[in-house]
């Protein structure tokens, strides 16, 4: 090659470069077309002998080679990062991996009660809440068979950070696993699927007086086991509802009063539709589902305190079709015993969903929870009927919910997580949240 062909092709080379690096970080698109032009003026060249075939090859490789290393976010070292379903960090065998988690819902709520004021009066709430801002980090470490969750949770009227969850668990055996630290108590599925899957803004009234929302979180162990159609579990620890208290026995639930002593908690789950309805039993609507699923529940918490002792225990069932119906039944039940009282609170559940198309969903629900000796002035028997509609931007990740709550004979204490407000008569509520899940 002579020196003016070689000027020629350094010089084309050097404005290839300039053009690739004039603007920060170009797109794979960018560059292609920044190729595409350097390509015509070379082939413009190469027309005229100016430029042999073997050098345009080199030159082209050398920049698609360049464009590719620039459309890495991240390879350094033996790790990779970017965004696939969240923003992760992982090691090349992904051994390790760290990936972080966004829950935010905000909402407009909207609550009228009947003669709750002096003189009878009626009284009316409503305004805008930040019901929940949660920062999550899952992932796996040492090996993939190890995986952690940690999740904090703001607080909705002061904004103090909350510890949740912070648990590790390790997959021992192909059937097998054992989850260690502060998690989710395990006897209710609709409590365990998470903030971010419900069918409704919040769960039901009957979870919320006689249910997971009494359990909550627990401290403790626990031991799974997946295999074929069954799913079970068996956990120790430190009472319903044990979240962040010390080892020491502590107060945790106001049905079973006094310190703590321990806790025990189980579920088992039988699936007798096409296993791959695993996905679809992590929510309550039949949005993504594409086989018949059908789901037999139950669970149960025990927790001592001294001469109390509490048995939480459900048993449930969902379906769910590809043509977009969801059906989801449940049978709850709390049975206290101890120095205060002897009693049997009971209640159900029925749910109901249909997807119009691929974003609108309808739903409704109706709940009871009947009391063997309700507080002072309150009715023993609360009824829960909601309606409303899902508009699913991006499945889970981006949505809308709007529902109505009517609770005719009131509630006998506030439920914070639904909104709902403790009220000896009618209650009718407007909810709207807009969700943001990464």
């Amino acid at each position: 090659m002579g020196s003016r062909q070689k000027a020629v092709l350094c010089g084309a080379v050097l404005a290839g470069i300039a053009t690739a690096y004039a603007v920060a970080d170009p797109t794979t698109a960018e560059l292609q077309a920044q190729i595409d032009q350097l390509q015509s003026q070379v082939n413009s060249m190469q027309s005229r002998r100016e430029i042999r075939p073997a050098d345009v090859d080199q030159t082209v490789n050398e920049i698609l080679t360049d464009a590719n290393d620039r459309s890495k976010l991240l390879a350094i070292e033996g790790f990779t990062a970017g965004w696939d379903n969240g923003f992760k960090i992982s090691s090349i065998d992904g051994n390790y991996l760290m990936q972080f988690g966004l829950l935010w819902q905000v909402g407009y709520i909207a609550n009228a009660r009947q003669d709750v004021k002096n003189d009878n009066q009626d009284d009316t709430q409503d305004g805008f809440s930040i019901r929940r801002t949660q920062l999550i980090l899952n992932g796996n470490a040492i090996t993939k068979d190890f995986t952690y969750r940690v999740m904090f949770n703001g607080d909705k009227n002061t904004g103090e950070i909350i510890l949740r969850d912070a648990y590790g668990q390790f997959k021992f055996a192909d059937h097998y696993a054992v989850r260690f630290g502060q998690f989710r108590d395990i006897p209710w599925h609709e409590e365990i699927i998470g903030d971010a899957r419900q069918l409704a803004v919040a769960p039901s009234v009957v979870n919320g007086l006689i249910g997971g929302s009494n359990t909550d979180r627990i401290q403790g162990v626990s031991l799974w086991y997946a295999k074929d159609a069954l799913n079970a579990a068996i956990a120790f620890h430190d009472g319903a509802n044990s979240k962040n208290t010390p080892y020491q026995n502590t107060p945790t639930t106001t049905l079973a009063p006094g310190d703590t002593d321990f806790g025990v908690s189980g579920r088992a789950e039988y699936f007798f539709s096409d296993l791959n309805g695993r996905k679809a039993y992590d929510d309550m609507t039949a949005l993504g589902t594409t086989e018949d699923l059908l789901v037999v529940g139950g669970g149960f918490n025990f927790t001592q305190s001294g001469s109390n002792t509490v048995l939480f225990h459900t048993v449930d069932l969902q379906y769910e079709n590809p043509n977009g119906l969801g059906l989801y039944l449940a049978y709850l039940g709390a049975e206290v015993r101890g120095d205060a009282s002897d009693d049997y609170d009971s209640g159900f559940l029925a749910q109901a969903s249909y997807l119009l198309n691929r974003n609108i969903e309808i739903f409704g629900r109706y709940s009871y929870t009947g009391y063997d000796e309700a507080p002072s002035g309150f009715s023993e028997n609360v009824h829960e009927i909601c309606i409303g509609v899902n508009d699913y931007f991006d499945s889970h990740r981006a949505k809308l919910t709007v529902d109505v709550t009517w609770l005719p004979n009131g509630c006998p204490t506030a439920i914070s997580t639904s909104e709902i407000l403790a009220s000896e008569n009618d209650e009718l509520m407007l909810r709207a949240q807009f969700q943001l899940s990464l």
